[in-house]
């Protein structure tokens, strides 16, 4: 029986667990519980900061990468472009000028 009646019609509590529970205070019953729990609450955080940081670092990594590949591929794109247009203009220069592969 957790609660009995008592001498003068109040509630008394019963039991050696209950009443050590209200003998000692909460925090000095569990207040070893709370610290671990605080500290461990801040190594989680710290842990989820640096992920995010090493993403963050990753996404710049990979970005610049891709920044240097399409720069890359322009370059190699308008060296391209500038060759068939040499091309062309001596195609049409020998048009011009009667020129014929066929003819010779």
């Amino acid at each position: 029986m957790l609660v009995s009646e008592g001498s003068e019609g109040s509630d008394v509590f019963a039991g050696p667990a209950l009443a050590k529970a209200l003998w000692r205070p909460f925090e000095k019953q569990f207040g070893d519980f709370e610290d671990e729990l605080r500290k461990q609450n801040e190594d989680v955080r710290e842990e989820i900061k640096l992920a995010g940081e090493q993403a963050a670092a990753r996404e710049r990594e990979v970005a610049a990468k891709h920044r240097n590949s399409g720069s890359l591929f322009r370059t190699e794109a308008k060296q391209i472009s500038k060759e068939a247009q040499e091309r062309r203009l001596r195609r049409d220069q020998q048009r011009a000028s009667g020129y014929s592969p066929s003819t010779q």
